[in-house]
């Protein structure tokens, strides 16, 4: 697992009121959260693997816990590589409990975004470096 600590921040009030506390809305959390996939995508430190070039095609969230503004802990890690696409999952923690449970499946996308592109075998062995070690191996 790659341990992230990110601030989480309330969206500005269409009156423009500016809250500095408070619950997250749904879609504050998923945006935080969504931030870990670009940096766990980095530390294959590859171009070719961020974010840029991939395209998010499903997320799902399990909230356990209402989250609030400001600090989320979150362990993300690879949890599937297949021919075009990578699975994260993120376990999101906030003041030591257990909040909840994210996970995206980014799609490798060519030039245009229109078709998804086989990973090389180079790719998937800097892909494989995120996964977490399996006890026995």
């Amino acid at each position: 697992m790659h341990y992230f600590v990110l601030d989480a921040a309330r969206r500005p009030e269409l009156d423009g009121t500016v809250w500095t506390d408070g619950h997250l809305r749904f879609y504050e959390a998923l945006e935080t959260v969504g931030l870990t996939w670009a940096l766990i995508l980095e530390k294959t430190g590859r171009g070719d693997l961020s974010l840029e070039h991939m395209a998010v095609v499903n997320v799902t969230a399990d909230f356990r816990h209402e989250m609030f503004v400001g600090r989320l802990e979150i362990d993300a890690a690879l949890e599937r590589i297949g021919t075009t696409s990578v699975t994260l999952v993120c376990s999101v923690a906030q003041g030591g409990n257990d909040v909840g449970t994210v996970r995206a499946v980014l799609v490798k996308v060519g030039d245009g975004r229109v078709d998804s592109l086989p990973f090389t075998e180079d790719q998937r062995a800097a892909l494989a470096t995120l996964q977490p070690a399996i006890s026995g191996e």
